[in-house]
């Protein structure tokens, strides 16, 4: 999150006329303090969930750990479709250098705490397939409110 907090901040600082742009000095600082208080569970507590060194985190992906807690896990695999879709897909490949669903790694979907009963699973795969469009996407939202994933 900072790297890319970073370059956005670099690449709009550098259009013309936005040095002294009292909206991009507001943005700037509210990027500038998020960064700052990201690892803050009383400040952001779904960030600090998302940072893999996080005490959650570590629990959560501990194989020691056993829980009989009802897990389904959602994920995907982005997909490019079209030239400039195979494009940002590219770019993002490069990024992950494995399968990813713009914010996690695909395949670390499926380590972690043991579940007693097993986990329910559902890897969609596509060029519509991110993890901002899951609840958007009929088939997705569809297993996962009648809980029709696939038993693991």
């Amino acid at each position: 999150m900072d790297r890319y907090f970073s370059v956005m901040l670099n690449l709009i600082g550098r259009i013309p006329g936005l040095e002294d742009n009292l909206l991009y000095d507001m943005v700037s600082e509210l990027l500038l303090t998020v960064l700052d208080r990201k690892a803050s569970p009383d400040d952001f507590p779904g960030l600090e969930a998302m940072t893999p060194d996080s005490l959650l985190v570590g629990l959560l992906n501990d194989p020691r750990c056993r829980t009989r807690a009802d897990l389904h896990v959602l994920g995907g695999d982005l997909q490019g479709a079209g030239m400039w879709g195979s494009l940002k897909a590219l770019a993002t490949d490069l990024f992950y250098l494995e399968d990813h669903d713009l914010v996690v790694n695909t395949p670390s979907m499926f380590g972690g705490a043991a579940f007693g009963d097993g986990a329910l699973y559902w890897i969609d795969t596509g060029p519509g397939v991110n993890r901002f469009h899951y609840f958007r996407r009929a088939d997705t939202a569809d297993r996962l409110s009648e809980k029709t994933l696939l038993d693991a």
